[in-house]
């Protein structure tokens, strides 16, 4: 409203409704406001402060190409507003058996549905598409600590020698252990850190606005692209650090304790 008329009251002004495909085969009216309704925000679906309601018997008089071959007016949602919640399904009964009179048909042509029906179908998906990406992220970690693992049994074969003469001169097999520990810990936190800068330039590249807010002294900032907002926030870039870092730690312990516990004459025979 605010594009349409500014600071301009819009209470009995005048606005052109474009209805149809586009092009030539749209049709325009002319429609006088009646009111505004209030600010509701937007949902995943569509943006509800950014809707026209019209009088429903003018839409229908107006707009010709909504009829059926025998002249009569398409419908294809009617939302009902029930203010007693416990009488959701008593609702629904009663409009399906409205329905089914006014159809003529023995069989429901239409579907029915409350708006815990909406939220429960959205909660199931939402419920699968985590599970979904929980499991894709958990085989990416098992891989790649797979491939952290093979690397340091690499790094321990390739360095046996070195392994021997720091036994001999006293290194203790603790000693060894946490060397190659650290070594995986540092390399799957370099990992982790060029992974968060992949993410981060990522998300800038296909951004349209930036928000930096630093007001609590935190590196929070909103990435909006093709109309989602996307948060990152300290919380997720130390949580996604962290495990790197463990899956390091987890994937490093064998390689750790294959070079701890090499004997030290036959590791300084090997060339």
């Amino acid at each position: 409203m605010q594009e349409l008329f500014w600071d301009k009251d819009p209470l009995g002004e005048s606005v052109r409704v474009s209805v149809g495909p586009g092009g030539r085969f749209s049709v325009a009216f002319n429609f006088t406001v009646i009111g505004v309704m209030e600010t509701k925000g937007s949902t995943s679906s569509t943006d509800q402060d950014n809707v026209v309601i019209t009088p429903l018997p003018s839409f229908q008089a107006r707009v010709p190409f909504i009829r059926n071959a025998r002249g009569l007016t398409n419908v294809s949602q009617i939302n009902i507003k029930v203010k007693d919640k416990s009488k959701v399904e008593q609702v629904k009964r009663e409009v399906a058996d409205v329905l089914r009179k006014q159809h003529n048909v023995n069989d429901d042509d239409f579907t029915i549905q409350s708006q815990s029906d909406v939220l429960s179908t959205a909660t199931e998906v939402d419920r699968t598409l985590s599970v979904l990406l929980v499991s894709i992220a958990l085989i990416s970690l098992i891989v790649g600590g797979i491939g952290i693992m093979n690397i340091m049994l690499v790094s321990v074969s390739e360095r046996t020698r070195e392994i021997g003469i720091r036994k001999a001169v006293g290194a203790r097999r603790m000693d060894i252990l946490m060397q190659f520990m650290i070594e995986a810990l540092v390399v799957t936190t370099i990992g982790g850190l060029l992974g968060l800068a992949a993410g981060i330039g990522l998300t800038q590249f296909l951004q349209r606005d930036i928000n930096f807010d630093l007001n609590l002294m935190l590196w929070d900032y909103e990435v909006a692209v093709d109309g989602a907002t996307y948060v990152i926030t300290p919380l997720w870039i130390l949580s996604g650090l962290a495990m790197s870092a463990a899956t390091g730690l987890v994937f490093g312990v064998y390689p750790a304790w294959r070079a701890a516990r090499l004997d030290p004459i036959e590791a300084l025979r090997r060339e």
